[in-house]
């Protein structure tokens, strides 16, 4: 029988990924790993840094000549992520 302050683990990681302090962290990995997923291992080799604020996923690239392809792809970029993600959290993609 479990005492009245005892919790299961599943109720703990729910609440803790519910905080506002985990909470955006949590959801900047899900992106990071919705960017590898969607768009592969070639163009994550390129990529440098991934920021995510605000509904702005900021994509820091080593390569001129890719950021510049994915500047002409960016509202498949964003649909594909989104797609991924299962809800609508990228508004908005920034290459640099």
């Amino acid at each position: 029988m479990r005492d009245s302050n005892e919790e299961s683990l599943s109720d703990i990681l729910k609440k803790l990924s519910g905080s506002k302090v985990l909470k955006p962290k949590l959801t900047e990995v899900r992106i990071k790993e919705s960017w590898r997923k969607s768009l592969g291992s070639a163009i994550e080799h390129y990529t440098t840094k991934l920021y995510y604020k605000n509904g702005v996923l900021n994509v820091y690239l080593s390569s001129d000549v890719l950021r510049q392809e994915l500047m002409y792809d960016k509202t498949k970029i964003l649909q594909r992520l989104n797609e991924e993600l299962q809800e609508d959290l990228v508004k908005d993609i920034v290459f640099k």
